[in-house]
């Protein structure tokens, strides 16, 4: 099993287009051979760079909304200690 996190650029990529690595790896995340990790902030921060997307694209906020739950759901959390 590999164990990612993604960044966000990947994330963004893989919503503007749906050629190249990072739209595949998202298609992917469901494969077993994966375990993404995740942490609140850096899912704040995918949601806010995503949803600049909103009038650009066809995409929705329910759309990214839903991308990121499925993206919580078949994540690991944690939790980030900041000092």
């Amino acid at each position: 099993m590999h164990h990612i996190v993604i960044d966000t650029n990947v994330i963004y990529s893989a919503l503007i287009s749906s050629r190249g690595a990072s739209h595949r790896l998202i298609r992917l995340l469901s494969d077993e051979r994966f375990c993404t990790h995740l942490s609140v902030s850096l899912l704040f921060e995918y949601e806010d760079v995503c949803k600049r997307l909103i009038g650009e694209t066809l995409l929705t906020a329910a759309d990214i909304d839903a991308l990121l739950n499925y993206i919580c759901s078949i994540s690991q959390h944690h939790r980030i200690y900041y000092l």
